[in-house]
C-alpha cells in the first residue's frame, strides 16, 4: 500500500534439522538459505513494484500490500537461525530499490523500518504463541487475527505515522487507515492461501464428494463479483451485503479450505472493482476513500468467515471423534460379549467348578459343575461364599481372602484349601484356586475361583 511497505505474518517454525523444518507442514526446502533468501528478496521487491505501479492513484495508497505476505511467509517457513539472512537480503533489496528510484534517505529509512520491522514483529509474535496457519480451532484463528491482522500492521502504521513528521509530502495522516488495512489484508488473505498452496491442502477441494460442488460454488462467486462492473449503483451496496450469507453457505459446504479460497477470490474481485471503478460508481468518494471502504468491507468478511470456518471444523472434528469412540465402544462391547460367551461355554462344559465371586464375597456366577454344592446352581448366585465354608474354618478363610484381595495382585492365582458343604449336607475338602481379575480397568473387580475336590 505504499512505495515500500511489507510485513511478515504467521508462526515461525521450530528448528528441527540442519536446514530447518517448515513449521507449517510444508516439505523441507532443498535449496540453501542464501539462495532461498535471494529468491524471496526478489519476489518481495517485485510485489512491491507491482503494487506501486498498479494502484497509486497519485497518492501513496494501495489496497493490499502483497509484499508483506511474501516476506512474512519467508520468515514463517524458515528456521529462526535463517531470519538474519532473509532480513539482510530484504534490506539490501529495499535499499537498492530506494537508490534506483531516488527516494530521500529519511523517507527510505521510514519505509525500511515499517516494511522490515512489522514482519519481524509479526513472526516473533506467532513464534511466541507457538501459533500456526493450520487453524485447528477458533482460538488459533483469533490469535492469528490479533497478531497478523492487528498488532503487526499497527506497528508498521505507527512507523509510517512518524513519517508524517519526516516527510509530510509523502506520508499523510489521512492515509494511515489505508496503510494499516493494506498490511493487515495482505497477511489475513494471502498467508492462509500460501499455506494451502504450498502444503497441498487445496487437494481437499478435489475430493470426489466436493469436486463438482466446489466448482459450481466458485463459478457462482466469480460471476457474482464480475457483475459488480455492470450493476446499477442502487443495487450494488445491497448486493455486497447479500454476498456475505452466500460466503457463509460456501464455508458450510467446503470447510476451511473453501473459506480461504473464497476470501482471496472475493478480495481480488472487490479490489479490482475498487481500482477500476468510475467516478459515478464511487458515489462521490475519492479513489482513496473508495479503496478504504472496500478494505473495511473485506476485513469484516475475513474476520467473520475464518472463525466460522474454524468453528465448523471443530464441530466436525468432535463429531468424528465421537463417531470413532462409539465405534470403539461397539467393538469393545462385541468383544466383551464374545469373551463372555466363550467363558460361559468353557465354564458350562468343564468338570471343574467355576465361580465368579465379588470382592465382598457374594457369588456372582456358578458353573453347572457346582451342582455338587447345590441341587440348583442358580440358588448359589447372590449367596455369600463364606456360608459354604465349614464353621471351624470360616475365620481363617475370610482372613486369607481378605489378605489376598488387599495384595491386589491381578492374574496371580492363589490356592486356598477349605471344607465346603455339599448339596447332600456332607462336608468335603476342596482346593480353591482364586485369581483376582479386572475386566474393565486396572483395579480388581472380582475373583475367579476354580474349585477342585481334593479326594477326586
Amino acid at each position: 500500500m505504499g512505495p515500500s511497505q511489507s510485513l511478515p505474518i504467521g508462526p515461525a517454525p521450530r528448528d528441527t534439522g540442519p536446514e530447518g523444518t517448515e513449521a507449517m507442514g510444508v516439505a523441507k526446502p532443498e535449496i540453501g538459505p542464501i539462495v532461498r533468501a535471494l529468491i524471496y528478496a526478489l519476489l518481495f521487491i517485485a510485489a512491491m513494484e507491482a503494487a506501486i505501479s498498479l494502484a497509486r492513484f497519485g497518492a501513496p495508497v494501495t489496497p493490499i500490500w502483497i509484499a508483506s505476505a511474501i516476506l512474512a511467509w519467508a520468515l514463517i517457513t524458515a528456521p529462526a537461525r535463517d531470519w538474519v539472512v532473509i532480513l539482510a537480503f530484504a534490506i539490501a533489496a529495499h535499499i537498492t530499490r530506494s537508490i534506483l528510484v531516488g527516494d530521500k534517505p529519511a523517507t527510505e529509512a521510514i519505509y525500511l523500518l515499517a516494511n522490515i520491522g512489522g514482519p519481524l514483529a509479526c513472526a516473533s509474535l506467532m513464534r511466541l504463541q507457538d501459533a500456526t496457519l493450520e487453524f485447528e480451532d477458533r482460538s488459533s484463528v483469533v490469535r492469528f487475527l490479533l497478531s497478523c491482522g492487528i498488532m503487526a500492521p499497527a506497528l508498521s502504521t505507527c512507523i509510517i505515522g512518524l513519517g508524517t513528521l519526516v516527510d509530510p509530502s509523502r506520508f499523510r495522516a489521512q492515509d494511515l487507515g489505508a496503510w494499516f488495512l493494506s498490511d493487515a489484508l495482505s497477511y489475513v488473505v494471502f498467508l492462509p492461501v500460501f499455506k494451502i498452496l504450498i502444503s497441498g491442502g487445496w487437494r481437499d477441494l478435489l475430493a470426489p464428494a466436493l469436486r463438482l460442488k466446489a466448482l459450481l460454488l466458485f463459478v457462482a462467486l466469480i460471476a457474482s463479483l464480475a457483475a459488480l462492473w455492470i450493476m446499477p449503483e442502487a443495487v450494488r451496496l445491497p448486493f455486497q451485503f447479500l454476498l456475505i450469507p452466500a460466503l457463509v453457505f460456501l464455508v458450510f459446504e467446503l470447510g476451511m479450505t473453501g473459506a480461504r479460497a473464497a476470501i482471496i477470490i472475493a478480495t481480488v474481485g472487490f479490489l479490482l472493482h475498487a481500482l477500476t471503478a468510475s467516478e459515478a460508481a464511487r458515489a462521490g468518494l475519492t479513489p482513496g476513500e473508495f479503496i478504504f471502504a472496500t478494505q473495511i468491507y473485506i476485513a469484516a468478511v475475513a474476520a467473520c468467515i475464518l472463525p466460522l470456518a474454524a468453528a465448523l471444523g471443530e464441530k466436525q472434528n468432535l463429531y468424528e471423534a465421537a463417531s470413532e469412540s462409539l465405534a470403539d465402544a461397539q467393538t469393545a462391547w462385541a468383544d466383551l460379549i464374545a469373551a463372555e460367551a466363550h467363558y460361559r461355554l468353557v465354564a458350562d462344559n468343564s468338570r471343574d467348578m467355576v465361580m465368579r465371586i465379588g470382592l465382598t464375597g457374594a457369588i456372582i456366577f456358578a458353573s453347572p459343575a457346582c451342582r455338587t454344592l447345590a441341587a440348583d446352581v442358580s440358588d448359589l448366585e447372590g449367596r455369600d461364599f463364606g456360608a459354604l465354608v465349614h464353621p471351624d474354618e470360616r475365620a481363617r478363610i475370610a482372613s486369607e481372602i481378605t489378605a489376598f484381595v488387599k495384595a491386589d495382585q491381578l492374574d496371580l492365582p492363589k490356592t486356598i484349601r477349605a471344607r465346603l458343604k455339599l448339596a447332600s449336607g456332607d462336608w468335603r475338602a476342596f482346593d480353591i484356586v482364586a485369581t483376582l481379575v479386572a475386566s474393565r480397568g486396572r483395579d480388581a473387580e472380582e475373583i475367579i475361583a476354580v474349585l477342585r475336590d481334593v479326594h477326586a
